[in-house]
């Protein structure tokens, strides 16, 4: 069962970490031009006209199974296997859910976080549109056709003057996902609307459920591809978001044009032999340590995120915090420690001694 929208991310919880999986995994991001191409080959799923719902209700969502299951590394016993469809434009597949197993795991591509719906919705336009899926070797394919935008109902005149084309693409062996941008039509009314408000984006993630006693428990950890700003050149982001998570975000001031393709692809991290291998940039001292650190950032970006691997390439702590660092609980040993700084792709490393 779907669990949220990728952006809904300021969630609220007061949960208890009874035990957590780790995402060793990061976003890489491209975007470039290419002539838009709609789907030839489909199953048309909206030919009856019976999914365009508007209100985005988990009721009016179908789930069917894929034929191929998604593996994503470090999750092989939660292959993702059942796929939604619901009026937004995005690709969401997720593991199938078991009941003496707490937790879910879920890949969501989110063209753009808005309802949509048929022009059909709106009595004065006879146009239509179409949500069409294709399931080849190793890829899957959503075009969201000639779509409208429910929020258009609520502004202006009230009627549905705006039309979009979009192409979702899900590559299995490179573990990407693409999206293609066509064909569009966006209102004045709705442009204000958009202004600095486009939230497009990738997110692989888990999710956490039970109830322990008279207690229900929540937890999670969303990986979250997001863009920002000019939408010809956006700024990458890559956030890890928990219960904990309370930054604000930015988006893209307006809808990206006809030929916009942006690319997420999901890799492992770093390896111990490439990080033995990197020059170590990050400084923090004392170094060696015994219980806090405190990192040098000589740079003017914001430190957005702290990850400490060990010696394996494990995952041993992660933390938003870069001002005293708490690595008292760390067995001695060596450590890799990873900054990751505000619009940049990937990690800073530095060696941690700890005593």
């Amino acid at each position: 069962m779907k669990k949220s929208i990728l952006f809904a991310v300021l969630m609220m919880s007061s949960a208890l970490l009874w035990s957590q999986l780790e995402i060793n995994l990061e976003i890489n991001f491209s975007h470039f031009q290419r002539e838009y191409q709609p789907l030839e080959e489909y199953v048309n799923l909206t030919e009856d006209n019976e999914y365009w719902y508007s209100s985005g209700a988990e009721e009016d969502e179908i789930i069917f199974d894929i034929a191929t299951p998604l593996q994503m590394p470090g999750f092989e016993d939660w292959p993702l296997v059942e796929i939604e469809v619901g009026a937004h434009p995005s690709l969401f597949i997720e593991s199938e859910y078991f009941s003496d197993d707490p937790y879910s795991v879920f890949l969501e591509a989110v063209g753009v976080d808005a309802f949509i719906l048929s022009p059909l919705n709106d009595s004065s336009n006879s146009d239509r549109g179409n949500i069409l899926f294709f399931e080849g070797d190793g890829v899957l394919k959503k075009e969201f056709q000639n779509f409208a935008f429910e929020r258009e109902l609520n502004l202006g005149g009230g009627n549905l003057v705006s039309r979009a084309n979009l192409q979702i693409e899900l590559d299995y062996e490179n573990l990407c996902v693409e999206f293609h941008y066509g064909p569009s039509t966006i209102s004045s009314d709705l442009e204000g609307y958009f202004e600095n408000n486009v939230i497009i984006g990738s997110v692989f993630g888990w999710f956490y459920e039970e109830v322990i006693g008279a207690e229900w428990i929540e937890d999670w950890l969303y990986l979250v591809g997001l863009v920002s700003g000019d939408p010809s050149n956006p700024e990458f982001n890559l956030i890890y978001e928990d219960p904990d998570f309370d930054e604000e975000l930015e988006y893209l001031n307006s809808y990206p044009e006809e030929g916009t393709v942006y690319r997420f692809c999901y890799m492992e991290t770093t390896s111990v032999d490439e990080l033995l291998s990197v020059e170590h940039s990050l400084t923090f001292y004392p170094n060696p340590a015994s219980d806090f650190i405190q990192i040098k950032n000589e740079t003017e970006a914001e430190i957005r995120e702290l990850i400490i691997f060990d010696q394996t390439g494990r995952v041993v702590m992660r933390t938003r915090d870069s001002g005293n660092i708490d690595v008292s609980s760390l067995p001695s040993g060596m450590y890799f420690v990873g900054a990751r700084y505000a619009g940049a792709e990937h990690f800073q490393y530095g060696k941690l001694v700890k005593e």
